[in-house]
């Protein structure tokens, strides 16, 4: 009886621990990009057609990374509460990877199509084009927000 006591309780911690998680929609994801974007004034945010949010920091005046090139970055990754989830600020190395290649998750690959090298943007990337909403690494319907600075560009 003592057993059957402990495993109820067990799927009922489990059941509750799920349903938080599984609980975030569409809507939640909305409202937390529309709330960030009016909590962040400074930012001059333009909703693009695949529903990646960029605003530049800093318009770099090298090229503009184009499918191919080979990019060196800079970057932050944050939820939109200011909680870093990823950067290699602290790094000896600038990230890199070759445009459209699959390399690094689309809102990424994207957003770097608008800078230029020596350019600094922030950029609000929904689920859709991030990391999905069945993931091991997120809850469902997370939108993601990156500070990235091109350092540099290699044409191909």
């Amino acid at each position: 009886m003592k057993y059957l006591f402990h495993f109820l309780i067990f799927i009922v911690l489990v059941s509750i621990s799920s349903c938080k998680s599984g609980n975030r929609t569409l809507k939640d994801e909305e409202r937390e990009i529309r709330d960030y974007i009016a909590s962040h004034p400074e930012y001059s945010f333009v909703r693009k057609e695949s529903g990646l949010y960029f605003a530049d920091i800093v318009v770099g005046d090298g090229v503009t990374p184009d499918s191919n090139d080979r990019v060196y970055v800079r970057y932050i990754g944050t939820f939109v509460d200011g909680t870093e989830f990823d950067s290699n600020m602290d790094s000896a190395k600038d990230f890199r990877f070759y445009v459209d290649k699959y390399e690094v998750i689309e809102g990424f690959n994207e957003s770097v199509k608008y800078m230029k090298e020596g350019g600094t943007a922030i950029i609000i990337v929904p689920s859709a084009l991030g990391y999905g909403n069945i993931n091991s690494h997120f809850d469902p319907y997370t939108p993601l927000v990156f500070t990235i600075s091109i350092k540099s560009v290699v044409v191909i």
